[in-house]
């Protein structure tokens, strides 16, 4: 089974991507999906006062914290992560069907764009690039667009971009 990898970009902060994507995740674990979230940022916020964090600082390349609940990896490579590289990796140690990733504009995946009025009605990148938007108004764009609160269709949105084998196959959805 392929993943499926969707791109959720803005093009200012505090449009509402978390939120949307904290909604989304809980829609499609309702569907028995199993996702995963892949956020970027600038800045990694790492508590110093942690083990895993003194380790790194002892110069440890990577840190494994493991209990009974689930583990955090804690790596500090000499590069960035390739976003299909951390996909890749939540698809085989977790087994995500669905993997969002919140940031990468600039990634050559399918995207949706996520705008609020209020801060700005700019897309963040060409629209060929995009597969839909949401926000709290129409735009003038050839588009497929959702508001807010149509998390059960932008969910569809994303599992109909499964490969066509693997929708009409047993099992699958």
């Amino acid at each position: 089974m392929s993943t499926i990898l969707i791109g959720f970009c803005a093009s200012r902060a505090d449009c509402g991507k978390t939120t949307l994507l904290l909604k989304i995740v809980a829609e499609l674990r309702a569907r028995n999906i199993k996702v995963g979230v892949i956020k970027h940022g600038q800045h990694l916020h790492i508590d110093p006062s942690k083990d895993s964090s003194r380790y790194a600082a002892a110069g440890a390349q990577a840190a494994f914290f493991i209990a009974p609940q689930g583990w955090i990896l804690e790596s500090r490579p000499e590069k960035e992560m390739a976003l299909e590289e951390a996909a890749a990796l939540l698809s085989g140690v977790s087994g995500c069907e669905v993997v969002l990733a919140e940031g990468y504009k600039n990634a050559a995946i399918d995207k949706i764009a996520v705008y609020r009025s209020a801060i700005s009605l700019e897309l963040p990148c060409e629209s060929g690039e995009l597969i839909a938007a949401v926000g709290d108004v129409p735009l003038a764009v050839d588009l497929p667009q959702y508001r807010f609160e149509d998390i059960g269709l932008i969910c569809d949105l994303i599992l109909s971009r499964r490969p066509a084998k693997e929708k009409d196959s047993p099992g699958e959805i």
